[in-house]
């Protein structure tokens, strides 16, 4: 599995914001919104070997979501 830096290197042109979007959130412990966006890139990309290490990235994010995080409802 290729880590955020790498994905982003290896990005289509189409997809670097939302990697550079991935890459901050997960320097930033924002798991779930980098899932979302890796997942997003990934889903626009189809099945291509950058969406698949995409998806896999997105998987180990969701796995670092803390469940017992409060979130405060807008």
């Amino acid at each position: 599995m290729k880590n955020a830096y790498e994905l982003l290197l290896d990005a289509p042109d189409a997809q670097v914001k939302r990697c550079q979007l991935a890459f901050k959130a997960i320097a930033a412990g924002e798991w779930q919104d980098a899932a979302g966006f890796l997942r997003n890139a990934a889903k626009e990309e189809g099945s291509t070997l950058w969406a698949n290490e995409a998806i896999a990235l997105a998987d180990a994010c969701q796995k670092r979501v803390n469940p017992h995080r409060l979130v405060a409802p807008n």
